[in-house]
């Protein structure tokens, strides 16, 4: 995590949005042409969630080793185990 943020100009972006109520909690960082999305779940069960990213294509989850997410639309769905994270982006981070 420390080296993504020391090689990614984007997590000193003053543009973001975010929403920390609930058990599940997301930051969205946007720079020039790159958006991040960071989403988590902070309860003890497994929740859903439905979060806006802003744009719909291919994203990166540098979690797991860029492996790419698809989305048909501007919502990430997805179902989260009891502190899972991702860390989502438009371009790979380094």
């Amino acid at each position: 995590m420390i080296r993504l943020k020391k090689n990614n100009s984007l997590f000193a972006t003053s543009s973001f949005i975010y929403n920390l109520s609930g058990a599940v909690k997301y930051l969205r960082l946007q720079d020039g042409t790159n958006t991040v999305v960071v989403v988590g779940n902070f309860d003890v069960v497994t929740q859903t969630a439905s979060i806006d990213v802003g744009a719909a294509g291919v994203w990166y989850d540098a979690v797991n080793n860029n492996n790419i997410v698809s989305l048909p639309g501007n919502t990430y769905n997805v179902s989260l185990a009891p502190g899972e994270y991702h860390i989502l982006s438009k371009n790979i981070l380094q």
